[in-house]
């Protein structure tokens, strides 16, 4: 994507954008996200699994991501999104989560570089 899609697409959503942090960065810039975590919020209700969760914090989600261990071969990172099908969850401070169900396709994210 180049940088005048991505600013057309910040300009044009009103929820985004949304951040995921996975520790297979590799794997996610080959093959996109899949599905695969799961997600507890603090009243302890579980969102459906397998998901991609997703929030509207860039720290949150580096903080996910270098918590999980990663393999080897692997490396932590932050991707972010525009346009997510779903429900935002306010949070009590401010920040948004989404979850998703569905993969997300590698030409819908973007690596964010600290």
């Amino acid at each position: 994507m180049n940088p005048m899609e991505m600013a057309w697409r910040l300009l044009k959503s009103p929820e985004g954008p949304w951040y995921h942090g996975t520790s297979r960065m590799n794997q996610a810039m080959q093959e996109g996200l899949q599905p695969k975590g799961r997600v507890r919020y603090p009243d302890n209700t579980q969102a459906p699994s397998p998901a991609l969760f997703f929030t509207s914090d860039p720290r949150e989600a580096r903080g996910f991501a270098t918590q999980s261990k990663s393999r080897p071969d692997e490396r932590p990172g932050v991707v972010r999104v525009q346009n997510l099908e779903g429900t935002p969850i306010k949070m009590g401070d401010g920040r948004r989560h989404i979850v998703v169900r569905k993969p997300i396709l590698r030409d819908r994210f973007e690596e964010v570089n600290d």
